[in-house]
């Protein structure tokens, strides 16, 4: 483990509250960890518990940008190539959920830039992190089937249908999973998830079916 990770590695919280020194010991004793970006986000925030009830030989670890976004185990921007990389170099992930991202189609086209820094510059950054500090790790990229936007006028698509997006949200999320394409190496085993809508309890109103019920 590089020494200097644990500089940016202090103010991380093991979810028992112990401090990042600690978190980064049990990581050591048990094994290369499964990693989850977008951890306070609503997919994350489900995903975090069942793993660890599924896997509990396995350290966890939440990944969220800070700690307005929802209490998690690191607190990184993913969009900071340097951050990205020192949080990828002090655990060495196995497995990585990259679940972090713009998620509001609507909110992306007033905010473009924001859409295009979390989609696509995150990617980049958390793609070359991989590729130097963990280049056999399993990656699953959640995306959104909204990256084939006008081809679904032709029929259903299938995972050979070409992408054709419309807009900032669905452009930029293609651009993620171009980013991840094109760094990660091929040692590394790449998952790209293309869901639809989905919905549950707390979801924000920012979300097509949230914002119908309200």
């Amino acid at each position: 483990m590089p020494a200097h990770a644990f500089h940016l590695l202090r103010k991380f919280a093991w979810r028992q509250n112990k401090g990042a020194e600690a978190l980064l010991q049990r990581t050591g004793s048990l094994g290369r960890p499964i990693l989850v970006t977008g951890a306070a986000g609503f997919v994350g925030s489900r995903l975090i518990p069942a793993l660890r009830e599924a896997h509990p030989e396995r350290p966890v670890v939440g990944v969220a940008r800070n700690a307005a976004k929802g209490r998690s185990d690191a607190y990184v921007d993913l969009s900071d190539r340097g951050a990205t990389a020192e949080l990828i170099a002090a655990f060495r992930p196995s497995h990585i959920f990259h679940l972090a991202g713009y998620a509001s189609a609507g909110k992306a086209r007033k905010n473009p830039m924001d859409a295009w820094r979390d989609n696509r510059d995150a990617s980049f950054c958390l793609g070359e992190a991989i590729a130097q500090h963990a280049p056999d790790a399993t990656v699953l990229m959640a995306s959104t089937v909204e990256v084939y936007g006008e081809s679904l006028r032709l029929g259903p698509a299938s995972e050979t249908t070409r992408p054709l997006p419309k807009g900032v949200y669905a452009t930029s999320k293609l651009a993620g999973e171009q980013m991840l394409l094109a760094t990660l190496p091929p040692s590394a085993k790449l998952i790209i998830k293309r869901p639809a809508n989905h919905t549950g309890a707390g979801q924000m109103d920012d979300f097509v079916v949230a914002s119908f019920a309200k």
